[in-house]
């Protein structure tokens, strides 16, 4: 009698994260990556959030400000620097080198250090896009209430795609409207999908509306240009030991 076969064995889809923190705030007027959220800076709250969700590697890009974005982020295995040398070219160039220090198995998730987001909404967005892998879909766009948000996370399949993207023409967006309906968009039930912070009004207006902010400043975090919210600059929190590539 012939031995059975062995089953297959199918390793679980594995997400890899993509946070863009290397722009020059201009809007802002100070470094956005610094500013108080949450008793932390927004570099710390967006990355910490991201490692309470099933995220298998956080890769933050950094440009402008480098060693004070590096120095908010918490230390954690999982994450890894790289800095992007040509941040003032545009976001395209982030995108890519964020990308190129994943995995290639890995789906793609792309956010920004100014578009803070609760694990509870990462997490419900990643289930829906794992879950709908049989839909054929290209992407999956976290949104609210029929509106379009982010982040967005990106199969494997398209990581081609997101390495050659260029600013010149639309940049990530491109990828997007060339897939058409096979991005779809996961209503997660929550209003912070939708959360974008560039200027000193969008942060005032943000922390106004959210319940639980610190208003005290985290990691020498600066006070947003032309933003009379009196915060307080606190101490300079160590530098983590993770990676850092050079992009």
């Amino acid at each position: 009698m012939a031995a059975p076969q062995s089953a297959m064995v199918v390793n679980p889809p594995c997400v890899g994260a993509v946070v863009l923190a290397a722009g020059a705030s201009s809007r802002m007027g100070s470094l956005k990556a610094l500013l108080p959220w949450r008793g932390t800076t927004l570099a710390g709250y967006v990355v910490g959030e991201l490692l309470r969700s099933p995220v298998a590697r956080i890769v933050v890009v950094t440009g402008n400000g480098a060693d004070e974005v590096i120095a908010a982020v918490p230390h954690d295995p999982r994450v890894t620097f790289v800095v992007n040398d040509r941040w003032e070219d545009g976001k395209a160039g982030s995108v890519t080198c964020g990308v190129r220090a994943l995995d290639e198995e890995f789906h793609v998730l792309v956010g920004a250090i100014d578009q803070p987001r609760p694990a509870s909404l990462l997490n419900a967005g990643i289930a829906a896009h794992l879950d709908g892998l049989a839909d054929g879909r290209i992407a999956t766009i976290v949104g609210h209430e029929g509106r379009r948000g982010h982040p967005i996370i990106f199969v494997p399949e398209v990581r081609h795609e997101l390495l050659a993207i260029d600013e010149r023409t639309a940049g990530l967006r491109a990828v997007v409207v060339r897939h058409g309906t096979a991005v779809r968009v996961a209503d997660v039930g929550d209003a912070a999908a939708l959360v974008n912070l560039n200027t000193p009004e969008e942060y005032a207006a943000a922390v106004a509306a959210d319940a639980t902010p610190a208003l005290t400043a985290v990691g020498n975090a600066p006070t947003p240009a032309a933003l009379p919210l009196g915060l307080e600059r606190g101490d300079d929190a160590p530098a983590p030991r993770s990676r850092r590539l050079r992009g």
